[in-house]
């Protein structure tokens, strides 16, 4: 399913990202042929599937997934068959945003199936244009990225406006934060309203400038590091896009770049650049009262 080319020094592999539910089955325990997990609704993974209750709970489970599952996402297609029930997840939006950036920081082609093409997503698709990765869509949720490397972005010639995704500005700070540019990101007017003094304060650490209003909120000028030095963080409340924010800068820091968290975090960014070939570590005790991931 993955597709993995030379590495090279510190960069991320360039790769094939099927975004199918497939991808992630070992993961969140979701196997064709046992009854259906709320973990396939809760956690969005995407793809198309015969879903096959087990013996007599066959038709109650049936059941349940048409008048409760399908009826609460609407979004999602299914299909009642004769051994069971077809369903169609669509993308999800967090791995969207995460499946383009680190596309973008490989060198070569990223393929992305099952792309969520929500006007978020696509936020962050046209932002990475203007940092000088070519993005083209071949086909509905099917996209090609054309990666510029780690620390390969270009000086952008204009603002990057990020419509109404905090998830997109809040990474692509942390993507460019190392990377020795000057980029001005800036959003509608619910974004600009929006603080971002939990990813401002921890990015700082690279040797990043920000220059932005008396509140910290957009539009913001990010003066990328020259030499950035790797970090260790500790997030006072938990947050994924804080986080992911943090280990996309740490990939062009030299050396190991930490993030502690005292409550866990969707995972999603530390899955990913795992699959990409990032060299990540990450350390849990036994209650998850604290994990640490470590990227470098």
């Amino acid at each position: 399913m993955a597709k993995k080319n030379k590495k090279s020094g510190n960069s991320i592999s360039e790769k094939i990202v099927e975004l199918s539910h497939d991808a992630y089955k070992k993961d969140y325990g979701i196997a064709v042929l046992r009854n259906l997990s709320v973990d396939l609704v809760k956690n969005c993974v995407m793809g198309e599937d015969m879903i096959i209750p087990d013996g007599k709970s066959k038709k109650n489970l049936t059941d349940a997934i048409v008048s409760l599952y399908f009826h609460m996402h609407p979004s999602i297609v299914c299909k009642k068959m004769e051994n069971g029930v077809l369903i169609k997840i669509p993308g999800d939006k967090s791995i969207s945003h995460r499946a383009l950036i680190l596309g973008a920081l490989t060198v070569g082609e990223t393929i992305a199936r099952g792309l969520l093409e929500s006007e978020d997503v696509m936020s962050t698709a046209n932002a990475l244009e203007i940092l000088g990765a070519k993005i083209v869509r071949k086909g509905s949720g099917f996209w090609s990225i054309q990666g510029v490397g780690i620390g390969g972005f270009r000086q952008p010639d204009n603002v990057i406006d990020c419509g109404n995704s905090g998830t997109s500005v809040r990474l692509l700070m942390g993507a460019v934060s190392t990377s020795f540019i000057n980029v001005t990101f800036t959003g509608d007017n619910s974004l600009r309203k929006r603080p971002m003094d939990r990813v401002l304060i921890p990015l700082s650490g690279f040797g990043t400038s920000f220059s932005t209003n008396v509140d910290n909120k957009l539009p913001i000028h990010v003066s990328g590091s020259e030499e950035p030095i790797p970090i260790s963080y500790k997030l006072p409340v938990p947050s994924a896009q804080v986080k992911s924010a943090i280990l996309l800068g740490g990939l062009n820091a030299r050396g190991r770049t930490t993030v502690v968290e005292t409550e866990a975090s969707r995972d999603h960014t530390e899955k990913m650049l795992k699959a990409f070939g990032a060299n990540i570590l990450i350390e849990k005790n036994a209650n998850c009262s604290k994990i640490v991931t470590k990227v470098t």
